[in-house]
C-alpha cells in the first residue's frame, strides 16, 4: 500500500516570559492579556494594553488605538503556556532562551474578534530587543538573558520610540550597559550619550582614557552628538595639557638646587627634560600612570651623585604625582 508522509504542523514561537498564563507584575489577578506583540522574527509576546498605555507617553508609539478602532488589529488565539522544561534552560552561550515553540492552531480559530481574543501588534524590532523592552515596561529583571550592547542600544531606541521615558539610574538597563564599559568604553559612552544618560557617560569617560580618540568611528561620533563628543575630546586633550604643565621645568634663571654646582644643575635639567619628553610622547599622555612617572624620573635620580639633588628630585616627583592625581579623570 502507498504510505504518505504526514508533514509536521508548522511551529509558532512564544515568549517564555510573556505567554497567556504568565503572572506578570502590575496585572490584577484574573485579568487576561488583550494584546500580542509580534516581533520581526515572528515571536509572540502576550501583553496587556493597560500596562503599555500606563507606562507610555504616546500610546506605545501610537500603535495602541482607542476602542473604536481596535478592529484594525489582527486577532489570534492564545495557545497553552510554554513548556517548563525549556523556559529555564540555558543555551550553549550561557543565555536563557526567551522563546519556545508550539504547534500552530487551525487558521479557522484565528478569525474574528468576537470571542475576546487578543489582538496582534506587529513591530519591526526583533524578539531579543522586544523581550527587553517589555521587561522594562513591566518592571521585570532581564539580566538572565545577557543582552549584548547592540540589543541594549536597540532597546533604548525602542523605549524612546514607544514613549517610555529614559530609565533613571536605578534602572537595570543602566547597569547592563555599564557591564560592557571595560571591553567597549567608546561604544558604551556613545550609547549613553545618545540617550543623555549622564551618569553612565561620566563613568564611561574614565574608561576611554586608554583608548586613542582616533578609533572613534563616525557612527559613534554621530551617536554621541556634538556636546558629548566635545566633552570627551576636551577630557583627553585637557589631561594631556595638564601633564605638560605639571612636568614643565622651572625657569633657567631660577636655580633648581641652591648651592649645587652649575654642571650638576645643567645635567639635572637635561635629564628631567628627557624624561618629560618620554612621557609626553608616550602615545597617550592623558593616561600616563603613576608608575610610568616614577619609572621615567627614577632615572633622573640615578644619574646624579649629588645627595641634595637626589632629595630635591624625589620631592619634585612626589609633588608631580600629587598634582597629577588631582587632575579630573572624567567629563
Amino acid at each position: 500500500c502507498l504510505q504518505l508522509a504526514v508533514p509536521e504542523p508548522p511551529q509558532i514561537h512564544i515568549s517564555t516570559a510573556f505567554f497567556p498564563a504568565a503572572i506578570l507584575p502590575g496585572v490584577p489577578e484574573g485579568q487576561q492579556c488583550d494584546l500580542v506583540v509580534h516581533s520581526s522574527d515572528s515571536v509572540f509576546f502576550y501583553c496587556h494594553q493597560s500596562i503599555l498605555r500606563s507606562k507610555s507617553s504616546n500610546n506605545f508609539g501610537d500603535l495602541l488605538l482607542d476602542g473604536s478602532t481596535q478592529s484594525s488589529f489582527h486577532p489570534v488565539p492564545a495557545p497553552s503556556a510554554p513548556s517548563p522544561t525549556l523556559a529555564g534552560r540555558s543555551t550553549s552561550d550561557g543565555q536563557v532562551p526567551h522563546t519556545t515553540s508550539h504547534p500552530s492552531l487551525p487558521r479557522s480559530l484565528s478569525a474574528g474578534t468576537q470571542q475576546g481574543r487578543p489582538h496582534v501588534l506587529w513591530v519591526p524590532e526583533n524578539s531579543r530587543t522586544i523581550n527587553i523592552v517589555l521587561h522594562e515596561f513591566y518592571g521585570m529583571p532581564f539580566e538572565r538573558y545577557g543582552p549584548d550592547l547592540d540589543i541594549l542600544s536597540n532597546t533604548l531606541d525602542a523605549l524612546k520610540k514607544y514613549g517610555r521615558s529614559v530609565p533613571d539610574q536605578t534602572s537595570e538597563i543602566w547597569s547592563a550597559v555599564l557591564r560592557w564599559v571595560d571591553k567597549h568604553p567608546i561604544r558604551v559612552y556613545s550609547i549613553a550619550a545618545a540617550h543623555a544618560m549622564e551618569s553612565v557617560c561620566i563613568q564611561a569617560s574614565e574608561h576611554t582614557l586608554p583608548v586613542p580618540l582616533s578609533v572613534v568611528s563616525e557612527a559613534d561620533a554621530y551617536g554621541m552628538g556634538a556636546l558629548y563628543l566635545r566633552r570627551l575630546f576636551f577630557l583627553h586633550m585637557g589631561r594631556a595639557e595638564a601633564l605638560r604643565r605639571i612636568l614643565a621645568l622651572p625657569p633657567a634663571e631660577a636655580p633648581m638646587v641652591p648651592g649645587c654646582p652649575a654642571e650638576h644643575e645643567a645635567k639635572l635639567r637635561l635629564n628631567w627634560r628627557a624624561a618629560e619628553g618620554d612621557l609626553l610622547t608616550s602615545g597617550l599622555p592623558e593616561n600616563v600612570s603613576p608608575s610610568q612617572i616614577l619609572t621615567a624620573f627614577g632615572s633622573v635620580i640615578g644619574a646624579t651623585t649629588c645627595g641634595v639633588c637626589r632629595a630635591v628630585v624625589q620631592e619634585r616627583i612626589s609633588n608631580t604625582l600629587l598634582k597629577w592625581s588631582q587632575v579630573k579623570r572624567t567629563i
